[in-house]
């Protein structure tokens, strides 16, 4: 499957381009006003998805159904915000093009159902159990996307901290660590990124959402229910 969309985007109209020379009013392009903010409806999203799904019954009043969804969104506006997220760089909406915030890669979900009574043709057993069913739910689920910020101070000299107050930082490596390497208190590899050097006239050239978030996996089973 797949989709394309165009939704809403944030700009400040009153943002000066990114320059080594300090910020000041006077480099604003409407100077007697702070942000200009406006919401632009021209966001490009692309969503691109597979899906495969089991449906079995078997034997012994047990059924199981299991589905897989692999999906990719992009966006070059942020994230999924229904009223539109502000992109960091006004004149260059091309450099958010990146992953969607909320969107999963990969999610697995099993559900099964087992109808009682087990000992069939047991006329004691059916009188306790029939009419019963157990059942669960296996999920399994990648997780969200996120990026590091920096605060302190504002590389490009276009007053983004009234904006936000945090910048992405410049991406010098990939960023993701292997599944065997992570932890609660390592997940990502934090050398991969530095902050531009102040006053450097410009915004760091890390795309957004660009590092994968702790999936999840659960498991639930249901007690005796009547059918």
């Amino acid at each position: 499957m797949r989709q394309v969309t165009a939704l809403l985007y944030q700009v400040d109209y009153n943002q000066p381009r990114a320059s080594v020379t300090p910020f000041t009013k006077d480099r604003a392009p409407f100077p007697l006003w702070n942000t200009i903010f406006s919401r632009v409806n021209g966001e490009t999203a692309k969503y691109h998805a597979l899906q495969a799904e089991f449906d079995r019954r078997f034997s012994g009043g047990l059924s199981l159904q299991s589905s897989y969804t692999w999906t990719r969104n992009w966006s070059d506006a942020g994230d999924s915000n229904e009223t539109g997220s502000l992109i960091e760089d006004s004149f260059d909406r091309k450099r958010e093009y990146s992953n969607v915030e909320f969107a999963r890669p990969h999610k697995w979900l099993t559900v099964w159902i087992w109808e009682l009574p087990f000992a069939r043709g047991k006329q004691l057993a059916q009188r306790l159990a029939g009419g019963l069913e157990l059942s669960g739910i296996v999920l399994f689920q990648s997780g969200y996307w996120f990026h590091p910020v920096f605060t302190g101070y504002d590389p490009s000299n276009t007053n983004g901290t009234s904006r936000s107050g945090s910048f992405r930082p410049d991406r010098i490596a990939n960023g993701n660590l292997p599944s065997g390497e992570r932890s609660l208190t390592r997940w990502f590899d934090a050398a991969a990124f530095v902050a531009p050097p102040r006053n450097a006239g410009r915004f760091g050239n890390a795309a957004p959402y660009i590092l994968a978030g702790p999936g999840m996996f659960g498991v639930e089973r249901r007690p005796c229910q009547a059918l």
